[in-house]
């Protein structure tokens, strides 16, 4: 890149003037002396994206030779490197507002081929930098469009974080990340890996001076880090599992000494920790000791709106304990401890359905209701959707308090096939919550994902599900994505959930895999889509049935308009044996 010189962050009329500005506030004083109004400073974010076309032309112009353009109006072609909006006619610096190193150019020796290209006049790529690149593909792919996040790259010149360098170079190997999984370009990714390394060493020396530590912005950081692991495929890992969780307790260990009264970086606090555990979860860790300690310490002091959450983690560390403990017995084992985790299982079951009943209170500040929308049926399941009350917060809380709970009842059925059986009533009891729980966790979707198929007026209806206070925007709003990605697959392998649900989760992760280059979107799509395969496959009749023998309703229709069943007696083979049933629209395992 042509080397403009450096950029100047004051006003726009000392610019012109070409003298200093002080940048002092409200106004500089060179604007003050010369009797006009201060039109303001330059942030980060717009020396970032600064157009510098016409400079850029005239000074590779003159590099190589070339006259000048008279009306230096010309503009570059778009980067074939670039992306989908890297051919906007923008230059860019470093996060650190200073100019990019320019790019070598040597001098045309041959005079035929100075002419050749004084007289074809066109117009010369600056080909972007490879962290212009991550920091494009992140804002457009992980930023925008995504809920409670800034609609144009020019909404976040109001947020401070975009001046922080750290968060900046994380910022550039996640999008490099993602764009190099999808085009596979081995350079990418190893500008990737680097930027993700040098970002990790500044972490581990910021954690290390906790008064040089900004609370919020290490939070940032560490769920930053944690999504780069999920782009890279690597958060399965028991490495990255483990160095995620001890990260966060190393951070808990040097952030919460410094927090003296509830703030917002509680909240993110909270968010971080429920962030380890579905981590925990899948390696059979229980959650650190320090995370523990905190949520003890200061349960008393957040704020009423927030006890929920914090009650609901603590609820959550238990299951993982048991758990743990579940997943690591023997295959021979007492019956005596089937049943101690069978009871201890059935009482965290118990403190859900509690939790869960106190917050969808009307005057709950955390409940929710669901409501039925015009959607392309890919984008919404059954054209249902959530609003929150609390916003985006609860919203994600809710989708741990559903996995927590199909887990939960997953394991109470485990637990019950080892022992003895409570019949085919307690059976069905927990299968309708699994079934409740997955089901809502699919409506969730649209509050945490918008899908590409939305259309704008279909966008504009979800974002106002939940508002966006002005300069609230955080630039993590696809923070919840993998997550959601578990949980999906968790609420699409649990027993009793119908096909119907898998099929339609296994495109919104073959989506996601394509809008962002998640590489754990792509690895969960796949598993699913081999779990799907192995299912057995149900064959279902029409079984007459006399009037007098049937035990609903005859007066109900037996048919919809569409023409699927909606309530017939039905017989259904499974796998290895035949029954008789109610067919609801449902698949019958």
């Amino acid at each position: 890149m042509v080397y403009c010189g450096k950029a100047s962050k004051g006003c726009q009329h000392c610019r012109t003037r070409r003298i200093k500005c002080d940048r002092l506030r409200p106004e500089c004083s060179q604007c003050v002396r010369a009797g006009k109004q201060c039109p303001g400073y330059r942030d980060q974010l717009s020396l970032m994206f600064r157009d510098e076309n016409t400079k850029v032309m005239q000074k590779a112009h003159a590099q190589w030779g070339l006259p000048g353009s008279s009306d230096g109006t010309s503009t570059s072609s778009p980067s074939s490197g670039s992306p989908s909006s890297a051919g906007s006619p923008f230059a860019f610096v470093n996060a650190d507002g200073t100019p990019l190193p320019p790019t070598p150019v040597s001098r045309r020796s041959s005079v035929a081929q100075q002419a050749l290209l004084t007289a074809s006049k066109l117009p010369m790529t600056v080909q972007p930098t490879l962290f212009e690149k991550g920091i494009q593909f992140y804002v457009d792919h992980y930023i925008l469009g995504y809920p409670q996040e800034v609609k144009t790259a020019a909404d976040l010149r109001d947020a401070p974080w975009m001046s922080t360098p750290d968060v900046a170079e994380i910022m550039a190997a996640v999008g490099l990340s993602g764009l190099s999984n999808l085009t596979r370009d081995s350079e990418i990714d190893l500008a990737a890996r680097q930027k993700y390394g040098l970002v990790l060493r500044n972490m581990a020396q910021s954690i290390s001076n906790p008064a040089r530590l900004d609370p919020r912005v290490a939070v940032k950081m560490v769920v930053l880090l944690a999504m780069f692991e999920v782009v890279q495929g690597t958060s399965e890992t028991a490495g990255s599992v483990r160095a995620h969780i001890m990260g966060a307790a190393a951070l808990l260990r040097s952030v919460v000494p410094k927090m003296t009264e509830p703030t917002g970086a509680f909240r993110g606090i909270l968010q971080l920790l429920f962030s380890m555990l579905i981590p925990c979860y899948t390696s059979d860790i229980t959650v650190p000791g320090a995370a523990l300690e905190w949520i003890m310490s200061s349960k008393q002091s957040l704020p009423p709106e927030d006890m929920p959450s914090a009650e609901l983690l603590l609820t959550v560390a238990r299951y993982l304990q048991l758990s743990a403990t579940f997943r690591k017995l023997p295959l021979i084992h007492s019956q005596s401890e089937t049943r101690r985790l069978r009871a201890a299982a059935l009482a965290l079951e118990a403190q859900l359905a509690a939790w869960e009943e106190q917050q969808t209170q009307h005057s709950s500040p955390w409940r929710y209701s669901t409501h039925t929308g015009d959607f392309p049926p890919e984008a919404a399941f059954r054209n249902r959707y959530h609003i929150y009350v609390n916003g985006m917060w609860s919203a994600r809380v809710w989708n741990h308090y559903r996995w927590a709970r199909i887990l939960v009842n997953q394991t109470i059925l485990q637990l019950e096939d080892d022992g003895e059986s409570k019949g085919i009533d307690f059976q069905e009891q927990h299968l309708e919550t699994i079934h409740r729980m997955a089901e809502d966790t699919l409506i969730s979707l649209p509050t945490h994902f918008r899908h590409p198929r939305l259309t704008r007026e279909q966008r504009d209806l979800l974002d106002r599900t939940c508002i966006l206070p002005p300069g609230s925007a955080g630039g993590v709003g696809s923070a919840g994505v993998p997550t959601l990605t578990i949980q999906l697959k968790v609420a699409c392998y649990a027993p009793g959930v119908p096909t119907e649900y898998g099929e339609w989760a296994l495109n919104i992760l073959e989506t996601c895999w394509s809008e962002t280059g998640m590489l754990q979107a792509h690895t969960l799509a796949n598993m699913l889509r081999a779990h799907l395969e192995k299912r057995p496959k149900v064959k279902v009749e029409l079984e007459e049935v006399k009037k007098e023998d049937a035990h609903w309703s005859t007066n109900e229709p037996l048919a919809l308009p569409a023409g699927r069943l909606d309530l017939a007696a039905v017989r259904y083979v499974g796998a290895n044996k035949t029954a008789y049933g109610i067919y609801t629209g449902k698949d019958q395992q």
